[in-house]
């Protein structure tokens, strides 16, 4: 190996290992001295907790606790597998095991928040709760870790994050008290992020409990801290009522590139809102199944018509109102995201990007979800 690095450019090297397993970085990295500089930052730049156990403890423990190779650490996924009741024997050994690590004091919480505090150069966090629909069904002990986790991610433990992804949320887990500033030592982890993603599953909530969330809590909060986002997404894996009472002027980020709002009812007033505070900066808006609770899809599409930025529309899927009001302005509506279909083509061009255009039909129709027997080519 020695031979083989000498004679092989170190930036070719470096490509090779950067298309490698982990498996095979473990092994550059124990090869020679130019190995193991290319390998160990590609080694350690992502650490994953999936699998809850006492190796998963230990592991977290030796990279927390040595500061060059816990510098390294760049993204932090929690996803951890949580396993549910077995009538099989070395599964409930396992479940067993499992409940002893998340009884607390739980080490696996104080080596999890250790490790958030020892990451210096940590850029990027993902976590996520048990499937749609399963919350109910898995431990209950391995959901209050993640809350922990995440209300330490609130509180500014972390040091300075760029993007923030969470899957499986529900309303109630954005504690409603967050702090105002970030001046406690570690940095601002909220006020600094740029990317956030907010994936919620209001179907794991009990059966009636959806109707008194109030999500002007610690939604309302979280996103009035995040004020230098370029990417935004909020989404519910179903349609989620009670937004419709959201008070959408907390969110006061102006750099907005990406805008992106699955399955809520909202304020057409709020949506033109958020696009026009943000029209020096935003580049594309997604939306898909996002109800109308006043105004027309048809001033909406004209008021993106002029947000000069804008230059993706391929992901917007609207054309829905709340309460029943789904023929309304059919034929407004359509017309009104042709002329927008036809500024943002025009735009695309003039920028040397390809055309959003589906596939034209045989009888001159370009296929659209929406409005695919309004819209001509």
């Amino acid at each position: 190996m020695n031979h083989q690095s000498k004679c092989i450019p170190m930036e070719i090297f470096g490509l090779i290992a950067a298309e490698s397993s982990d498996e095979v970085l473990k092994n550059i990295r124990l090869s020679c001295r130019a190995g193991r500089e290319i390998a160990t930052p590609m080694l350690f730049r992502c650490f994953s907790v999936q699998t809850i156990n006492h190796h998963t403890i230990k592991r977290l423990q030796e990279v927390a606790t040595r500061p060059q190779i816990a510098s390294l650490v760049k993204r932090f996924e929690y996803q951890p597998r949580i396993r549910k009741s077995s009538h099989n024997e070395a599964e409930r050994r396992q479940l067993r095991e499992q409940n002893d690590l998340l009884h607390p004091p739980s080490r696996l919480v104080g080596g999890l928040v250790t490790a958030l505090k020892s990451f210096t150069q940590l850029r990027h966090i993902e976590l996520q709760y048990p499937p749609f629909g399963m919350r109910t069904g898995y431990n209950n002990r391995g959901l209050r870790i993640l809350i922990s986790v995440t209300r330490n991610i609130y509180s500014n433990i972390c040091p300075r994050l760029v993007s923030f992804r969470v899957a499986g949320l529900l309303l109630i887990d954005i504690p409603p008290t967050l702090p105002s500033d970030a001046d406690d030592g570690m940095g601002a982890a909220l006020p600094l992020i740029e990317r956030l993603d907010l994936d919620f599953h209001p179907g794991d909530m009990p059966s009636g409990e959806m109707v008194r969330i109030e999500p002007n809590g610690g939604l309302r909060r979280l996103l009035s801290l995040v004020t230098n986002l370029t990417s935004l997404r909020v989404g519910f894996h179903l349609l989620e009522r009670s937004m419709r009472l959201f008070d959408w002027s907390a969110l006061q980020c102006t750099t907005l590139n990406t805008l992106e709002l699955v399955q809520l009812e909202m304020s057409g007033t709020s949506l033109v809102t958020i696009i026009n505070q943000n029209a020096h900066s935003i580049r594309q808006v997604i939306l898909e199944s996002v109800y109308l609770l006043d105004g027309t899809w048809a001033a909406i599409y004209d008021e993106i018509a002029i947000t000069e930025g804008i230059n993706d529309i391929s992901e917007i899927h609207g054309r829905r109102y709340v309460d029943g009001r789904d023929s309304i302005d059919t034929e407004l509506d359509a017309a009104g995201y042709r002329r927008l279909f036809a500024v943002v083509e025009k735009r695309r061009e003039s920028q040397g990007l390809p055309s959003m255009r589906w596939p034209i039909s045989p009888a001159g129709f370009v296929y659209h979800r929406d409005f695919s027997y309004l819209e001509s080519s």
